[in-house]
């Protein structure tokens, strides 16, 4: 049995008008939180990693791979990764990589989204080497040296505040780690 509505009155008019009002005073509401109430609603790191334990005394040097072995691995990455996946722009990140290290050599950190974009290039190429390769190249086994990498990018990634960052190069080292990671899920 239906109820009896005004002349040009329908129930969808009804619950679209209900739900507009709703939404103007959820979106009121929204606007309502301003300076460090919306920090607080902000998620984690540890929403996408949550195995990685953010330990303060951690920093470059616990995950940092001797240069020789860095420079092995951005071969790889130019030769089996970016052809596939274009996340740099190559002489850019030339140049970002050579800072990186210089920076290292001096003693100082350098800035943390640089730090994950490097660190999810190393990754992504020592996930795309065969394993009998990085055994003859690096003298480790595949699964200790994508471990080791997997945790730094990771770990840099955190740093980096990549869940609500605006730098560029922070968001290229997400989409490098994503891509590695469907490899390896597959």
């Amino acid at each position: 049995m239906q109820t009896s509505l005004p002349i040009g009155r329908t129930p969808w008019l009804q619950k679209s008008s209900w739900l507009r009002a709703k939404s103007v005073c959820l979106l009121s509401s929204a606007l309502s939180l301003r300076g460090a109430d919306m920090a607080d609603l902000s998620p984690g790191a540890g929403l996408v990693f949550p195995s990685l334990t953010m330990d303060s005394s951690l920093s470059l040097i616990n995950f940092l791979p001797s240069r020789e072995l860095a420079n092995t691995l951005m071969h790889e990455y130019w030769v089996r990764v970016h052809p596939l996946a274009r996340v740099v722009h190559r002489m850019s990140f030339e140049r970002q990589f050579l800072q990186f290290w210089q920076a290292v050599s001096s003693g100082y950190e350098p800035k943390f989204s640089i730090q994950a974009l490097v660190f999810a290039a190393l990754f992504s190429a020592a996930v795309s080497m065969p394993e009998d390769l990085i055994r003859t190249r690096t003298g480790r086994e595949k699964v200790e040296l994508v471990k080791s990498l997997q945790t730094a990018v990771e770990y840099a990634l955190s740093r980096a505040n990549f869940l609500q960052t605006v730098k560029t190069e922070t968001i290229q080292a997400f989409c490098a780690y994503l891509v590695r990671i469907l490899v390896l899920s597959q």
